[in-house]
């Protein structure tokens, strides 16, 4: 009785959004957050403004250009000349896009002396918003007397609608729902196409710690790289060309080299990508499972990738990239599941559906109506999903995003699709195949057939061994059937007759269009049939899922009208956000600190040649055996990374970290494994983002890369 006493208590904190640190906060709400209450020497107005320059100006979200509005990372503007900061794994593919044996910027950094020697990135896209509009009202009231069925189409219409009407060039509008889809607004972005590659250190200084350290508190890394935005000589966004010129702007951020110390106020503004923090029970149950399934799957994936690596210095070059995406998030859902488990997530989850239900009962009839079949139809959901879901996660994990050449595969099935149902409009053609001659140079450039059939045999091997028969696509049926089983004997005739693995012929298919060709392909076919057994899941999942849609809905609006004079944050979509915070330690577990900050000495201390994760360089120790940290260190001292209880998210990386009054302080890169639930739950008690100092970023750049004319380009403030 007592525990539940206490899981209702805490339940009902959570609803109440009572934790001073927690919350993804739109940059709208933050009058109604009185932010200059929490620490915060700015008001909202220069935060947040249409009318003038304000501190939102500096912000910058990086995404690919098929998908602008979709942020894989944050940055921010550190000078007027369109230099900006982010981190050295969001920076990570470009630096090896442009890495070889004999340029190898991945192991010894890079750093333009000039403009003209900055690399041109294609497909990559910064951009800066320009204004947030609510749109709720243009679309909730036209919902109301639809089937729950209809809804989400007619909701898709409206999105598409408000953005096409606010479409101009240079320019994207994104119209995103919140709180379930209780609240619709509209964001509109200044977006640039021209985006460079300006320096980064060495992955010893950048990666320092590697797989081991990731997610772990305390860190030593070192974790930045910079870009620049180049536009026309008018100032507008453009694609590349030679004759573009570097951003101008007076919106950068200034950086303080002033430090910080314990309780100290933290202010976080990036594009965290996704949190569900209303989730139930139900759901964190589900995610569970899954997360386990993809553990299994990355776990032999890494394993194979990680033995070429080892072996060849090339495919450790061109394999790099693929490990990493792979592994930061084998890593994170090994720690999310353990933390889910360990702070009892799901208890408080039902504790807090315990305490909606009695709400419920306790309503009049309008309101019993209303909300009584939400948990019923969020159970039939998740209950229904259970016979599916390792099916999707295999078909998904294992085959599409496990040997590269199904993903290739469909990547040209997709293209022809394109081209055919627009063959007439020369604008979505001249697009479509610009983008497919992109994917194909990247494909090529870092792929190895030879780790693509060890990928191929392996994985498929695993799939046959833990997915019910009825999941297994045709080619897998032929194996188990024709081939008794036997998949490295089929893995040798597909890599034996396949033109997918040969440049020249698929280049020649590309260029003349002559994708029939691809029909008879071995590899091709196989990706057909992966790609039947996707939609016939996809066909299941549709099945409830409007119903899952309208109660995860309901389930918002009645914890809304719970709690009426609450001020509830919105889940995290990659929209741009504000959180706040203090720089503090934490004690993990009993007998255990861990201090707030982190130190030079620590990389020396963590360093081991044997191990590639811990190599230190030579010049880094004698700057350090020296005390040669010019401006930036603080009481003869190096102070690497520092913690916060910021509340942050994958997106949210490279964000800019700033005190009281705005001035960079730190660039967000983790968080810590302890509270790797924080996606489901933020945990006060332990939660905190993980940040590299601005004093070591500049450091680095100026002491270690002798590439002061980067730093001159900044606003410091000492």
């Amino acid at each position: 009785m007592k525990k539940l006493l206490v899981l209702t208590i805490i339940t009902i904190a959570t609803i109440l959004n009572l934790k001073a640190d927690e919350g993804m906060w739109l940059y709208t709400m933050l009058d109604k957050l009185h932010i200059e209450t929490k620490g915060s020497r700015l008001t909202a107005d220069q935060i947040y403004s249409i009318n003038h320059s304000s501190l939102k100006d500096g912000i910058v979200g990086l995404a690919y250009s098929s998908d602008p509005t979709q942020f894989f990372c944050s940055a921010e503007l550190v000078s007027g000349n369109g230099l900006v900061l982010t981190n050295h794994h969001c920076g990570f593919e470009m630096i090896q896009q442009h890495s070889n044996l004999s340029s190898n910027y991945v192991h010894d950094g890079f750093w333009a002396k000039t403009n003209a020697e900055e690399l041109q990135n294609q497909g990559i896209t910064a951009s800066i918003l320009i204004e947030i509009i609510d749109v709720t009202d243009s679309i909730m009231p036209k919902l109301a007397s639809l089937a729950v069925s209809k809804k989400q189409g007619v909701i898709d219409s409206l999105k598409e609608a408000i953005e096409d009407h606010h479409k101009v060039k240079g320019q994207n509008a994104l119209v995103s729902d919140f709180f379930d889809g209780n609240a619709f607004y509209l964001f509109i972005y200044k977006t640039y196409s021209d985006i460079r590659l300006v320096g980064a250190p060495p992955e010893s200084i950048g990666k320092f710690g590697g797989d081991t350290d990731n997610w772990m508190w305390p860190r030593h890394t070192g974790d930045f790289s910079m870009l620049r935005i180049y536009t026309d000589t008018a100032g507008n966004p453009s694609d590349y060309t030679k004759t573009n010129i570097p951003l101008h702007t007076k919106n950068n951020l200034k950086i303080s080299l002033k430090g910080y110390k314990k309780d100290d106020y933290a202010m976080i503004m990036g594009f965290p990508g996704s949190t569900d923090r209303y989730m139930t029970s139900f759901a964190i149950d589900n995610k569970i499972f899954s997360n386990e399934n993809r553990v299994v799957i990355r776990t032999k994936k890494l394993d194979i990738i990680r033995h070429f690596m080892d072996s060849d210095p090339d495919l450790r070059i061109k394999y790099c990239e693929k490990y990493n995406l792979s592994s930061n998030y084998w890593k994170y859902f090994i720690g999310e599941n353990k933390a889910l488990k360990q702070l009892n997530i799901i208890a408080e989850k039902k504790a807090e559906e315990k305490q909606f239900a009695d709400w419920v009962d306790k309503g009049d009839s309008a309101r019993k109506v209303e909300f009584k079949n939400v948990f019923v139809d969020l159970k039939n959901y998740f209950d229904y999903k259970k016979s599916y879901e390792l099916g999707y996660d295999y078909v998904l994990e294992d085959l599409f995003e496990g040997p590269e050449i199904i993903d290739f595969a469909y990547n040209l099935y997709d293209a022809t699709r394109v081209l055919d149902r627009n063959s007439q409009d020369s604008m979505v053609v001249e697009d479509a195949m610009a983008e497919l001659n992109n994917k194909y140079n990247e494909f090529y450039k870092n792929y190895s057939a030879e780790v693509d059939k060890s990928l191929y045999c392996n994985l498929v091997q695993l799939f046959i061994k833990n997915v019910d028969p009825s999941y297994y696509p045709t080619f897998v049926k032929t194996i188990v059937d024709k081939y008794k089983g036997n998949v490295q004997k089929y893995c040798n005739k597909v890599y034996g007759n396949t033109i997918l693995i040969d440049k020249a012929k698929i280049n020649d298919i590309i260029q003349n269009r002559n994708f029939s060709k691809l029909e008879k392909d071995i590899a091709y076919k196989d990706m057909i049939t992966v790609l039947e057994i996707f939609r016939n899941i996809g066909l299941k999942k549709a099945k409830y899922g409007a119903k899952f849609e309208e109660a995860k809905r309901l389930y918002f609006k009645g914890l809304k009208e719970m709690y009426p004079d609450s001020l509830f944050y919105p889940d995290a979509n990659s929209t741009p956000r504000l959180s706040y915070g203090k720089v503090g330690d934490y004690k993990p577990r009993d007998a255990v600190f861990y201090k707030y900050y982190t130190t030079l000495k620590g990389v020396l201390d963590k360093e081991d040649s044997s191990n590639t994760e811990f190599i230190v360089p030579q010049k880094l120790k004698d700057l350090y055996y020296k005390a040669d940290y010019g401006r930036y260190g603080q009481n003869d001292t190096m102070r690497v990374c520092f913690t916060t209880n910021n509340d942050i998210t994958g997106g949210n990386s490279g964000s800019a970290v700033m005190n009281a009054n705005g001035e960079l302080i730190g660039i967000a890169f983790d968080g810590n494994w302890e509270a790797l639930s924080g996606d489901t739950k933020f945990e006060p008690r332990m939660q905190k983002t993980i940040n590299v100092d601005i004093r070591y970023v500049l450091f680095i750049i100026d002491k270690f890369a002798e590439a002061t004319h980067l730093v001159n380009e900044m606003t410091i403030v000492e």
